[in-house]
């Protein structure tokens, strides 16, 4: 219990504070982030797979929820520590974000070389 003092939060993840903070015995802490940012957010995958299809390559998978989720970006690498480069201009968008329910989604690289894994 914390009497007569003063609690500073600055930042969670280098975002501010996005809601309020009081106390009186009791602290209540109202925190959110900023969509968009560079950090991302916690999915827990129910499966991913990448199948060859023509000349691209189908990746797909699925979520178990997308609390935090906003959307995906998808990044292409030579190597697991290598350079990514990302392969999205665009947000691919959550299909049910800021719930407990999963969605099902597909990307088709078709700039991908053949023969290279």
């Amino acid at each position: 219990m914390l009497a007569g003092g003063e609690i500073t939060l600055n930042d969670t993840l280098d975002q501010p504070i996005a809601g309020p903070s009081s106390g009186n015995g009791d602290l209540a802490l109202g925190a959110g982030y900023w969509y968009g940012a560079s950090v991302p957010t916690a999915v827990e995958p129910a499966w991913f797979t990448a199948m060859p299809r023509g000349g691209a390559i189908a990746l797909a998978w699925e979520t178990v929820s997308e609390i935090d989720l906003l959307g995906f970006h998808v990044y292409r690498a030579g190597a697991v520590d290598g350079p990514r480069m990302r392969l999205t201009e665009d947000l691919l968008p959550g299909q049910a974000p800021g719930t407990p329910e999963g969605g099902s989604y597909e990307f088709v690289d078709a700039a991908a070389a053949p023969g290279v894994t």
